[in-house]
């Protein structure tokens, strides 16, 4: 069977979303590093597994065709609660004393969802390209050089985005910056 380039772009979409770059940052660090098991299957749990869970709970309730792409009014909604998540996971990490590279992950996913919720209240920024960006930031610094072809991922998001017209270039490469320039500057905090 034959893909179509929109089937392709939303299994990208998929993968690639924020809870996506989150699966592979949280078993990333712990598995290229050697450290922070613990701290990264309870990050798995609130950055993935919990808004995998709402989101499939808000999408029933509120009836959403599309959370990738939702109304002004919901995306703010589920960003507004997307940071709520964030929080308490940065918060739970803290207090578990969690590896400074996970606590490090979690700071950079709960200042790139603040940042988005803050800018989208103006502008549409891609959520996906902020993720995206960060992610890979993260992952270079936990894998090194030889996890090079993460640099591919923000392509990868930004056509798939750009397939299924939720975004435009200028909102894309804003969102990748972001991210990773948000996950850069808050590396040495950690």
């Amino acid at each position: 069977m034959i893909c179509s380039t929109w089937s392709l772009a939303r299994l990208i979409t998929h993968l690639l979303s924020p809870a996506g770059v989150a699966a592979a940052v949280f078993t990333g660090i712990p598995l290229l590093t050697g450290e922070g098991t613990r701290a990264g299957v309870i990050a798995f749990a609130i950055y993935v597994a919990l808004p995998v869970a709402l989101i499939a709970w808000l999408k029933a309730a509120w009836a959403l065709e599309d959370v990738y792409d939702p109304e002004t009014p919901i995306r703010n909604r589920i960003l507004m609660l997307g940071n709520i998540v964030y929080l308490i996971g940065f918060v739970t990490l803290m207090t578990i004393d969690a590896t400074p590279l996970v606590l490090w992950g979690a700071a950079s996913f709960l200042a790139g969802g603040v940042m988005v919720g803050l800018i989208s209240r103006f502008w549409k920024i891609s959520i996906h390209a902020v993720g995206v960006g960060g992610g890979m930031i993260i992952l270079l610094v936990a894998g090194g050089p030889g996890l090079w072809p993460v640099v591919f991922a923000p392509l990868l998001v930004s056509w798939a985005r750009l397939r299924l017209g939720a975004h435009t270039i200028g909102q894309l490469v804003a969102g990748t910056a972001l991210g990773a320039g948000l996950s850069r500057a808050l590396l040495p905090l950690f």
